[in-house]
């Protein structure tokens, strides 16, 4: 299901943790149902489906991390051949095309994709294992998803009593009614697209709330399932997560786009020359990266990397302590604000994630081994220098711990956002190294090495919070992370080949599995190439004041405001409602209406639902909070099984002006800043 997507739409992939628990409690069920007439079967425990699901979610990574519609298709010949202008029927007819493209393809096996997968999985489950405690005990991070999945999990195995039954109704009543939103939501999701990105135009839920003027401007709600998820990720995040989400949006979408909009001058060329004062060039073909997108995605890595530049510093420090003087930290401030019950409940969950048998060093000896490894055999694989691969792989860990941050806090993995971001960094480097033919493949497979490790940290990182939720063994958490990434590293190449098979047209815009993201990596690729000049004017100088804003506020407020105002209400407002830049540049990528707004309300719901029964908020926010993002999740299932058997949804409605009134291409919005 998960390939299907992604040759198809790599934008859009359900969370898969939800879909393998529910997928595997009813085959067990049926299967410990069926082998009862003849044995006795002791009941399913929450330790043994979180080990499913753990296998599961490890397999899956994989195939996410692999690339197959994003940087591994880049450089695949059939998406090149496609990008260059040429057809599937003229490619059979005259096999020299390949050779005749302005950039060197890669056509890869099985052994190939296999070795590939090797030399990169093994480096995240070791990073994050060492790391885990840090993430979910000091930072305390909520990750939504992953405790949505403990909570589901926790359904089906408590004991029955009172408070059980309570929640079980709650979730039901919640989960059950988002699920039934997200089948309307499926059946008015039509198949009109934008223009040359795949992505579907039909917005029958997206409404102009703020009128349609402002509705151009992104400035909408859209009442959608998979948006309205993001009211329910509102229920199990901090309040300054949610406060940071509103600002990123006003600071960026409400005041500093329309302002950097207005310095565009609109072409009717690519190539035609800007006059003097203006910033940027958009019409006319223009590229993404090189107008109001390029200040958007550079705009979210300066402040992500600023602020997460600070967190990798905090963590280095407290690791190193830890290391020297062989003892931990106390707990003690990591609990603040909880209850003694709570407390003590946490003191036990951190307790069994202590009592795993795997040494520290063993586990940091197996990542530098595993990191040698991919930097001896992956220029065997592919035309890229061992240096580019070490410094790949120097890149990783830092991109790993600010992705799995900023998932633990808002739900959202931007590891690809970044290292494309990142390219921009090295893309001329490359380009002196390899020269105009071989720079291309290099700088994507460069591109990989940091993006296919950041992406497993964050979903192993899920897996652990999960099974900290659950009390489960760390130690079964890692063998099973183990054996589903070993499994992953076979049936993910296999399946993928069992596709290019069936499928020798992949990659062309008239074949079943057309790739539609591999032209816009290849876009970026070259663009990237030219370093940061390809970017638009004074994005650089914006995203060095934004870097330099992101790395001093968390030190301001934890060194300084804190320190000041140590207790009181002052405290509390200072830690509830200071902007946390992270966040902040997230929702300077994503726009208002499709997950700020969204998030803001269910924040808003929370808050009311708090003052107004507090006791019964406390008990019941996280229930509800889980069982929309099931509800909506679990219903990926029947809508991949759909999609597998090529069913579309049926009606298409939308909200947005109908008139071509857009500035760029292919949508209806003036910046559409999400359009890649």
């Amino acid at each position: 299901m998960l390939l299907k997507i992604l040759l198809w739409n790599s934008a859009s992939t359900p969370g898969w943790s939800l879909p393998a628990v529910l997928i595997s409690y009813i085959i067990i069920k049926l299967f410990v149902k069926i082998a009862s007439r003849w044995t006795e079967i002791l009941p399913l425990s929450k330790y043994e489906l979180v080990v499913i699901q753990t296998v599961t979610v490890a397999i899956t990574s994989v195939s996410l991390g692999m690339g197959y519609g994003t940087y591994m298709a880049a450089i695949q010949p059939n998406s090149a051949a496609n990008y260059a202008g040429y057809t599937y029927q003229q490619v059979l007819a005259d096999p020299t095309i390949f050779d005749k493209l302005p950039y060197k393809v890669v056509d890869t096996s099985f052994i190939t994709l296999a070795a590939w997968a090797l030399c990169l999985s093994f480096t995240s489950v070791n990073l994050v294992t060492v790391l885990r405690k840090t993430f979910i005990v000091r930072y305390r991070l909520p990750f939504p998803s992953p405790s949505a999945t403990a909570v589901l999990i926790s359904s089906f195995t408590e004991k029955q009593s009172e408070e059980r039954d309570l929640k079980i109704k709650a979730f039901i009543k919640y989960g059950g009614l988002f699920f039934l939103w997200a089948f309307i939501s499926w059946l008015f999701a039509g198949q009109a697209y934008y223009a040359d990105s795949g992505i579907s135009g039909c917005s029958a839920f997206a409404l102009p709330i703020f009128g349609l003027a402002a509705m151009r401007y992104e400035w909408f709600v859209n009442f959608n399932a998979e948006n309205l998820m993001y009211s329910g990720i509102a229920f199990l995040t901090p309040r300054v997560v949610n406060f940071s989400t509103i600002v990123g949006s006003v600071v960026f979408y409400g005041i500093l786009y329309p302002i950097i909009y207005t310095k565009g001058y609109a072409v009717d060329n690519a190539g035609d020359e800007i006059p003097e004062g203006y910033w940027f060039a958009y019409g006319g073909g223009t590229n993404y990266y090189s107008g109001m997108g390029g200040y958007a995605v550079f705009f979210m890595i300066c402040c992500v990397l600023g602020n997460g530049a600070y967190i990798v510093i905090d963590m280095l420090k407290v690791t190193i302590v830890s290391f020297i003087e062989k003892h931990n930290q106390s707990e003690e401030n990591f609990f603040d604000g909880l209850s003694n019950a709570e407390i003590r409940e946490e003191h036990l969950r951190t307790k069994i994630m202590e009592e795993s048998t795997i040494n520290k060093w063993f586990l940091i000896a197996a990542f530098l081994i595993s990191c040698i490894a991919g930097v001896v055999v992956i220029p065997f694989l592919f035309p890229i220098k061992w240096y580019f691969v070490l410094v790949g792989y120097i890149i990783f860990p830092l991109i790993a711990v600010i992705n799995v941050y900023l998932v633990g806090l808002t739900d959202q993995g931007i590891t690809f956002l970044i290292a494309k971001g990142l390219i921009f960094a090295f893309g001329g480097w490359i380009h002196s190294a390899m020269g105009d033919y071989e720079a291309f493949p290099t700088l994507m497979i460069f591109l990989g090495v940091v993006a296919f490790g950041s992406q497993n940290s964050a979903d192993i990182m899920g897996d652990y919070k999960t099974a900290y939720n659950l009390k489960a063994s760390s130690t079964s958490m890692y063998i099973a992370e183990m054996i589903g990434l070993v499994v992953g590293c076979f049936i993910s190449p296999a399946i993928w080949l069992l596709f290019y098979r069936s499928s020798p047209d992949m990659g062309f815009d008239t074949s079943a599995f057309p790739v539609n993201y591999a032209p816009a990596y290849i876009g970026v690729g070259h663009i990237a190439l030219d370093g940061f000049d390809a970017l638009p004017e004074k994005a650089t100088t914006f995203g060095i004041v934004f870097f330099i804003c992101a790395f001093l506020s968390e030190p301001l407020k934890d060194y300084v405001l804190l320190k000041i105002f140590k207790t009181g209400r002052i405290n509390k407002f200072i830690q509830d409602f200071w902007p946390n830049w992270m966040v902040m540049g997230l929702y300077a990528y994503l726009d208002p209406g499709d997950y700020a707004l969204p998030t803001v309300l269910g924040w808003l719901f929370c808050e009311y639902w708090t003052y107004k029964d507090r006791e019964s908020a406390n008990r019941l926010k996280y229930i509800v909070g889980s069982a929309i993002i099931v509800g909506v999740t679990i219903f990926g299932v029947p809508q991949s099984f759909l999609g597998l058997a090529s069913v579309s949804s049926p009606m298409c409605m939308t909200a947005w002006p109908t008139s071509d009134g857009s500035l760029m291409e292919g949508s209806n919005d003036i910046f559409d800043l999400t359009y890649y």
